[in-house]
Protein backbone atom coordinates (compact mmCIF):
# COMPACT_ATOMS: atom_id res chain seq x y z
CA UNK A 1 0.00 0.00 0.00
CA UNK A 2 1.32 3.90 -0.89
CA UNK A 3 1.29 4.90 2.84
CA UNK A 4 4.08 1.96 3.69
CA UNK A 5 5.96 3.44 0.70
CA UNK A 6 9.70 5.09 1.54
CA UNK A 7 9.21 8.34 0.43
CA UNK A 8 11.97 10.69 -0.38
CA UNK A 9 11.77 14.21 1.80
CA UNK A 10 11.40 17.17 0.55
CA UNK A 11 13.54 19.16 3.01
CA UNK A 12 16.89 16.39 2.25
CA UNK A 13 16.56 17.60 -1.60
CA UNK A 14 18.64 20.52 -3.10
CA UNK A 15 17.49 21.94 -6.24
CA UNK A 16 14.77 20.74 -8.11
CA UNK A 17 12.07 21.00 -10.75
CA UNK A 18 8.58 19.90 -10.20
CA UNK A 19 6.60 17.17 -11.75
CA UNK A 20 2.99 16.75 -10.16
CA UNK A 21 1.74 13.26 -11.66
CA UNK A 22 -1.27 14.04 -13.80
CA UNK A 23 -4.92 11.91 -13.41
CA UNK A 24 -4.94 9.45 -16.16
CA UNK A 25 -7.07 8.39 -18.05
CA UNK A 26 -8.20 12.39 -18.84
CA UNK A 27 -8.72 14.51 -21.63
CA UNK A 28 -5.88 17.12 -20.35
CA UNK A 29 -2.88 14.40 -20.97
CA UNK A 30 -4.59 11.55 -23.89
CA UNK A 31 -6.37 14.24 -25.97
CA UNK A 32 -4.38 17.35 -25.31
CA UNK A 33 -0.72 16.05 -25.52
CA UNK A 34 -1.01 11.97 -26.62
CA UNK A 35 2.68 12.16 -27.65
CA UNK A 36 3.04 12.36 -23.42
CA UNK A 37 0.57 10.29 -22.27
CA UNK A 38 3.18 7.69 -20.79
CA UNK A 39 3.64 9.39 -18.00
CA UNK A 40 6.38 7.35 -16.34
CA UNK A 41 8.39 7.74 -19.90
CA UNK A 42 7.50 11.24 -20.23
CA UNK A 43 9.39 11.42 -16.46
CA UNK A 44 12.22 9.59 -17.72
CA UNK A 45 13.17 11.97 -20.06
CA UNK A 46 12.89 14.88 -18.42
CA UNK A 47 15.15 13.28 -15.81
CA UNK A 48 17.59 12.64 -18.63
CA UNK A 49 17.81 16.36 -19.98
CA UNK A 50 18.06 17.90 -16.62
CA UNK A 51 21.57 19.19 -15.66
CA UNK A 52 23.87 17.71 -12.81
CA UNK A 53 22.43 20.51 -10.30
CA UNK A 54 18.72 19.58 -10.77
CA UNK A 55 16.68 16.46 -9.03
CA UNK A 56 12.90 15.65 -10.63
CA UNK A 57 10.69 15.89 -7.66
CA UNK A 58 7.80 14.04 -8.41
CA UNK A 59 4.69 13.79 -6.84
CA UNK A 60 1.57 11.44 -6.95
CA UNK A 61 -2.05 13.39 -7.36
CA UNK A 62 -4.56 13.02 -4.86
CA UNK A 63 -7.54 11.93 -7.00
CA UNK A 64 -4.92 9.16 -8.34
CA UNK A 65 -4.27 7.61 -4.77
CA UNK A 66 -5.19 3.43 -4.83
CA UNK A 67 -5.28 3.92 -8.68
CA UNK A 68 -1.62 3.28 -9.98
CA UNK A 69 -0.17 -0.04 -8.39
CA UNK A 70 2.82 0.42 -5.35
CA UNK A 71 5.05 -1.30 -8.25
CA UNK A 72 4.74 2.00 -10.18
CA UNK A 73 5.92 4.43 -7.30
CA UNK A 74 9.24 1.84 -6.99
CA UNK A 75 10.09 2.28 -10.57
CA UNK A 76 9.75 5.63 -10.66
CA UNK A 77 12.43 6.07 -7.54
CA UNK A 78 15.00 3.77 -9.16
CA UNK A 79 14.86 6.68 -11.85
CA UNK A 80 18.51 8.59 -11.76
CA UNK A 81 17.61 12.05 -10.57
CA UNK A 82 14.48 11.38 -9.83
CA UNK A 83 12.94 11.59 -6.19
CA UNK A 84 9.53 10.66 -5.21
CA UNK A 85 7.72 12.58 -2.81
CA UNK A 86 4.66 12.01 0.20
CA UNK A 87 0.98 13.03 -1.94
CA UNK A 88 0.68 14.59 1.76
CA UNK A 89 2.91 17.14 1.00
CA UNK A 90 1.24 20.28 -0.33
CA UNK A 91 1.73 22.04 -3.34
CA UNK A 92 2.15 25.05 -1.68
CA UNK A 93 5.20 23.86 0.23
CA UNK A 94 6.66 22.70 -2.96
CA UNK A 95 6.33 25.54 -5.50
CA UNK A 96 7.10 28.90 -3.74
CA UNK A 97 10.44 27.27 -2.29
CA UNK A 98 13.91 28.48 -3.15
CA UNK A 99 15.20 25.22 -4.08
CA UNK A 100 11.90 24.69 -6.74
CA UNK A 101 13.84 26.11 -9.73
CA UNK A 102 10.72 25.71 -12.13
CA UNK A 103 7.78 23.29 -12.56
CA UNK A 104 7.24 20.51 -15.71
CA UNK A 105 3.63 19.65 -16.81
CA UNK A 106 1.77 18.19 -19.86
CA UNK A 107 -1.20 20.20 -18.97
CA UNK A 108 -2.90 21.38 -15.68
CA UNK A 109 -3.60 23.77 -13.37
CA UNK A 110 -0.88 23.60 -11.37
CA UNK A 111 1.54 24.91 -13.82
CA UNK A 112 -0.43 28.08 -13.71
CA UNK A 113 -0.33 28.13 -9.60
CA UNK A 114 3.78 28.01 -10.84
CA UNK A 115 3.09 30.49 -13.14
CA UNK A 116 1.78 32.97 -10.61
CA UNK A 117 4.03 32.33 -8.08
CA UNK A 118 6.66 33.75 -10.74
CA UNK A 119 8.27 29.95 -11.43
CA UNK A 120 9.75 29.23 -14.60
CA UNK A 121 7.06 26.63 -16.44
CA UNK A 122 7.81 24.17 -19.07
CA UNK A 123 4.20 22.87 -20.49
CA UNK A 124 4.12 20.30 -23.15
CA UNK A 125 0.51 21.49 -24.81
CA UNK A 126 -0.90 24.57 -25.74
CA UNK A 127 -3.07 26.28 -22.77
CA UNK A 128 -4.12 29.54 -22.30
CA UNK A 129 -1.04 30.96 -20.00
CA UNK A 130 1.66 30.04 -22.04
CA UNK A 131 1.32 33.80 -23.36
CA UNK A 132 3.47 34.45 -20.22
CA UNK A 133 7.00 35.40 -20.65
CA UNK A 134 8.13 32.68 -17.84
CA UNK A 135 5.83 29.97 -19.18
CA UNK A 136 7.67 27.54 -21.97
CA UNK A 137 5.07 25.56 -24.33
CA UNK A 138 7.83 22.90 -25.30
CA UNK A 139 7.09 19.75 -28.05
CA UNK A 140 9.98 18.02 -27.41
CA UNK A 141 12.89 17.15 -24.81
CA UNK A 142 15.43 19.45 -27.37
CA UNK A 143 13.32 22.39 -26.92
CA UNK A 144 12.77 21.69 -22.95
CA UNK A 145 16.47 21.58 -22.71
CA UNK A 146 16.79 24.81 -24.38
CA UNK A 147 13.71 26.66 -22.48
CA UNK A 148 15.56 25.57 -19.11
CA UNK A 149 18.69 27.21 -20.32
CA UNK A 150 16.33 30.52 -21.31
CA UNK A 151 14.14 30.48 -18.12
CA UNK A 152 17.47 31.45 -16.15
CA UNK A 153 17.21 34.86 -17.49
CA UNK A 154 13.14 35.29 -17.49
CA UNK A 155 12.05 38.78 -15.92
CA UNK A 156 9.01 38.03 -14.55
CA UNK A 157 6.07 40.25 -16.62
CA UNK A 158 3.11 41.60 -13.84
CA UNK A 159 1.40 43.43 -16.63
CA UNK A 160 0.78 40.26 -18.79
CA UNK A 161 -0.45 38.67 -15.53
CA UNK A 162 -2.93 41.14 -14.68
CA UNK A 163 -3.88 40.93 -18.46
CA UNK A 164 -4.63 36.81 -17.99
CA UNK A 165 -6.29 36.92 -14.72
CA UNK A 166 -8.89 40.00 -15.31
CA UNK A 167 -9.43 38.07 -19.05
CA UNK A 168 -10.14 34.98 -16.98
CA UNK A 169 -12.78 37.24 -14.56
CA UNK A 170 -14.36 39.11 -17.11
CA UNK A 171 -15.46 35.68 -18.78
CA UNK A 172 -15.98 33.19 -16.05
CA UNK A 173 -19.25 32.51 -14.26
CA UNK A 174 -19.64 30.80 -10.70
CA UNK A 175 -21.15 27.26 -10.74
CA UNK A 176 -21.02 24.54 -8.30
CA UNK A 177 -18.21 22.25 -8.30
CA UNK A 178 -19.72 19.24 -7.12
CA UNK A 179 -22.64 19.81 -9.85
CA UNK A 180 -19.84 19.83 -12.66
CA UNK A 181 -18.11 17.01 -11.34
CA UNK A 182 -20.98 14.75 -10.03
CA UNK A 183 -20.95 11.33 -11.26
CA UNK A 184 -25.07 11.77 -12.22
CA UNK A 185 -25.48 14.98 -13.71
CA UNK A 186 -29.24 16.04 -13.31
CA UNK A 187 -29.76 18.10 -16.42
CA UNK A 188 -32.13 20.08 -14.88
CA UNK A 189 -29.85 21.62 -12.17
CA UNK A 190 -27.27 22.59 -15.08
CA UNK A 191 -29.85 24.73 -16.30
CA UNK A 192 -31.25 25.89 -12.88
CA UNK A 193 -27.67 27.14 -12.19
CA UNK A 194 -27.29 28.83 -15.26
CA UNK A 195 -30.62 30.40 -14.95
CA UNK A 196 -29.47 31.85 -11.83
CA UNK A 197 -26.19 33.34 -12.99
CA UNK A 198 -28.00 35.18 -15.74
CA UNK A 199 -31.20 36.82 -13.57
CA UNK A 200 -28.12 38.07 -11.17
CA UNK A 201 -26.92 39.40 -14.28
CA UNK A 202 -29.69 40.84 -15.69
CA UNK A 203 -30.58 42.41 -11.91
CA UNK A 204 -26.78 43.98 -11.90
CA UNK A 205 -27.57 45.49 -15.27
CA UNK A 206 -30.89 47.18 -14.01
CA UNK A 207 -28.81 48.24 -10.64
CA UNK A 208 -26.61 50.05 -12.69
Amino acid sequence: RIKYFKFDKLDQINNFIFMPLHVQPEVSTNLWAPLFSNQFEFIRQIAICLPGELSLVVKEHPYMLGRRPINYYRKLKKLPNVKVISYLVDVKDIIPTTNCKGVAVISGTAGFEAAILRKPVFIFSKTFYDKLNNVFNVNNMDEFIDSLKKSRNVIFDNNQLEKIISFLYENSFELSYSLAYSKKVEKANIVSAYLKIIDNFINHKKSI
